[in-house]
């Protein structure tokens, strides 16, 4: 178990998940524990990319220990319920994810799981920015101060990463950017390169909405690099996001349209329709600019028409402005 906690740390997502599997099975004699690992095996595919298979864990888990009671039982169930909040997130859907989220903390605080409840609380703020609830998103600086006690660096890095997110779509930019730093400070201590990939890929795409795109280059090229190597699917589409609008900006025509086309399939393949939704207004952008704007009139209408819901609201400005 500890070997897969070691290579999920690093992005090995796949030497990790065998080691889970050995762990499971040599765990044959013992549901309890045997729930554990599935649990934590629900994390490592999330951070592969592996949603299906992750909520499957998830759900499994809580059906080796169905009937148990117990603090140590209820601690199980909320973090089973983290993990598959967290996959909610990863697949842009801020519904499921508050909703899982919700069971999770509620479970977490009657368990006194601190860990398991400050890892919920981070994705109930999430979700609560993506609905468009900002004001019940209260909780991620006690998520913070519960990491921080804990010596956790890479859960912290990821509270802080959010922070940024939540500056950034609050408009205030320099405290995002500010976030983010820490969040990759962090992130590279604890030797969590994904994670510090993908505060780099945030501070990217803070910069090229400055128009600061000499500047966006370098965090995008580094945050490429280490999602590659780690073929870190999520990241790696959403780092093509942002080559995508690097060339629209540049005024690479047949790069960007190859680049968001490329992307749009890439979301989609993964789960995350709310980055190809990103993807195809970014795209119908280049078309208004560089080719033929009914075309793009007609790539906002299939936009609109295959996005989640949470998503047309939130990007609605960006929307009206290609489309006017």
């Amino acid at each position: 178990v500890r070997l897969g906690d070691v290579r999920e740390r690093t992005g090995a997502f796949t030497e990790s998940l065998d080691a889970y599997r050995e762990a499971f099975r040599l765990a044959s004699d013992d549901p309890m524990e045997q729930a554990r690992i599935l649990v934590k095996r629900a994390r490592g595919k999330e951070r592969a990319g592996k949603y299906p298979a992750a909520l499957a864990d998830t759900t499994r888990a809580r059906k080796l220990i169905d009937g148990l009671i117990g603090t140590e039982p209820m601690a199980i169930r909320a973090r089973s319920y983290g993990v598959a909040s967290v996959v909610r997130q990863g697949q842009q859907q801020p519904r499921a994810a508050l909703e899982s989220a919700s069971q999770a903390a509620a479970l977490a605080e009657e368990a006194g799981d601190d860990e398991a409840l400050a890892r919920a609380w981070g994705v109930l703020d999430w979700a609560y920015f993506m609905l468009g609830e900002p004001e019940k998103a209260v909780y991620s600086e006690q998520a913070l101060r519960i990491h921080e006690e804990r010596g956790d660096l890479m859960s912290a890095a990821g509270v802080s990463t959010n922070l940024g997110a939540f500056a950034y779509f609050a408009g205030d930019w320099t405290k995002a950017l500010d976030f983010y730093a820490i969040g990759y400070d962090s992130s590279s201590r604890a030797g969590a390169m994904v994670d510090a990939a993908n505060a780099l890929l945030n501070t990217a795409e803070l910069l090229l909405y400055q128009g600061r795109f000499e500047e966006a280059q370098s965090p995008l090229r580094e945050a490429s690099r280490i999602a590659h190597a780690a073929r870190f699917d999520e990241a790696i589409t959403f780092a093509s996001l942002q080559r995508g609008r690097l060339a629209v900006a540049a005024g690479n025509t047949d790069e960007a349209l190859e680049v968001l086309e490329e992307t749009i399939v890439a979301a989609s393949s993964i789960g995350i329709e709310g980055w190809a939704y990103e993807a195809r207004l970014v795209l119908a952008d280049a078309l208004c600019r560089f080719r033929e704007p009914s075309e793009a009139l007609g790539l906002l209408d299939e936009a609109n028409a295959a996005a989640p819901p949470d998503y047309v609201d939130l990007y609605r400005s960006t929307y009206a402005r290609i489309h006017g």
